[in-house]
């Protein structure tokens, strides 16, 4: 990632820009996966649920964080930001380098570790949570992908600014990460089933009205509100259920990490497409429907 992120600053070919987000993606897939399982692994089983608030808020910190290393490669030139955001990877590779791997002494030491992954999988299904896990996951990608087009569009529409569209998606991920920690204390403390049900219960709603107010003053704080809380409150229980889910039938951990990656980006994948296609044939709809009354 360091040696992709570098040359990204350094480049000017389109072409040379694609592959290399390609590399970037593949291998901060690896970051990911590696480093959400080191951790999960590394936490003590009655603090999991705290571990993986943690991560959920690292990483949503790194969502705000990115679109400043954007404005910052603009202001200085994307060479001087890139290849210091390289030499950050290089400094975390050689730090990461220095700490031995967890002890383990659960799923990864036991012999169902052998089984080849399918088998693992449809062990990790027939446990239970596992799946319910995935979906939540999946669906859950879906939603911002959809609420990444159609929300800005909804708010420009209303007249609300850029400036303040793009602040509200950056209020969202920071309410996100404030309370990804609390979320998982609650899980540790109430379990995730409970956790994951009152932070379904608390958003369905959100998400249903969130497109109905035709005033930017109600529309906002709602869309914060409704992106950044309740999901939050799903997301990081379900995770809990699925590496639960993995070690009650001896089924490596990395099983878990990798559906969670998979899981949201496929979410994000089919969520943006669709929702762009149902507002244009919406919008199609509209003008058709204008042309036959004229």
């Amino acid at each position: 990632f360091g040696i992709a992120i570098a040359g990204f600053g350094l480049s000017s070919q389109i072409v040379a820009l694609d592959l290399l987000r390609v590399v970037q993606g593949g291998f901060c897939g690896l970051i990911w996966g590696g480093g959400l399982t080191w951790l999960i692994a590394a936490a003590p089983l009655a603090r999991r649920g705290a571990a993986i608030g943690g991560a959920i808020a690292a990483a949503t910190l790194g969502t705000l964080i990115g679109p400043l290393l954007g404005t910052l490669a603009e202001a200085i030139g994307p060479a001087i930001v890139f290849c210091a955001t390289g030499a950050v990877a290089f400094a975390l590779a050689a730090w990461a380098a220095t700490h031995p791997e967890p002890d383990r002494t659960g799923p990864d030491r036991e012999p169902g570790a052998e089984r080849s992954i399918v088998a693992q999988l449809r062990a990790a299904l027939a446990a239970g949570g596992f799946g319910i896990g995935t979906w939540l996951i999946l669906l859950e990608a879906m939603f911002f992908g959809a609420a990444g087009v159609l929300l800005p569009l909804r708010m420009s529409h209303l007249g609300v600014p850029g400036w303040a569209i793009g602040a509200t998606f950056i209020a969202a991920s920071a309410l996100s990460a404030a309370l990804s920690p609390f979320v998982g204390r609650a899980v540790d403390r109430h379990g995730a089933r409970r956790t994951m049900l009152n932070g379904l219960l608390a958003g369905i709603p959100l998400v249903a009205v969130m497109m109905v107010p035709h005033d930017p003053v109600v529309l906002v704080p709602l869309a914060i509100v409704a992106l950044g809380a309740p999901l939050t409150a799903a997301t990081i229980p379900a995770v809990s259920l699925m590496t639960d889910a993995t070690e009650r039938v001896a089924v490596t951990l990395i099983l878990a990490t990798t559906a969670v990656n998979l899981a949201y980006a496929v979410g994000e994948t089919i969520g943006s497409p669709v929702a762009a296609g149902l507002s244009t044939d919406r919008k199609s709809t509209r003008l058709n429907s204008s042309h036959i009354t004229i």
